[in-house]
Parts: structure tokens; sequence; C-alpha cells
């Protein structure tokens, strides 16, 4: 990482959902954006008992994301 890159990344708000990529000598930020994937969001970012309630269904369930992921989405606590 350039001093450049790092100071831009460390400029950034950790909200902010910007991220650098980099590969060889070749970088640029980009944005994230979930937007439309409200409902996914517990799938893809939980915390500590979110993965031990995604691990304890997978092995009641099986592997299929047809299953496990609806039942997930049931059972994770509302905010």
């Amino acid at each position: 990482m350039t001093d450049g890159e790092f100071t831009k990344l460390k400029a950034l708000d950790k909200l902010s959902r910007i991220m650098l990529i980099k590969q060889s000598n070749i970088s640029c930020f980009t944005k994230l954006d979930l937007a439309g994937f409200d409902a996914f969001l517990p799938v893809i970012s939980g915390t500590t008992d979110d993965i031990t309630l995604c691990k304890t269904i997978r092995d009641e369930l099986g592997d299929d994301p047809n299953l496990w992921i609806p039942e997930l989405l049931k059972r994770k606590p509302k905010p």
C-alpha cells in the first residue's frame, strides 16, 4: 500500500462502505452498495451469536441455503 492510499484509507469513515481494492500496482477505491439486500444482511454480516445460530441451524437442516437461510431469518432476534 502506498503512503497516498494509506492516507486516503485512514480518512474514510468506518461506516462508509468504501474499500481499497489493489492488484499488483493497480488500485482503486470502491463502494459496496447493498441497497435492496436488507433481508439478507443478517446472512452476510452477523454477530458472534448470529454465527452460532447459523451453525446450529445448518447442523439441523444441512447446507442447502434454500432451507437454512429462511430458518435463520425466522429465528434471528429482531433488533
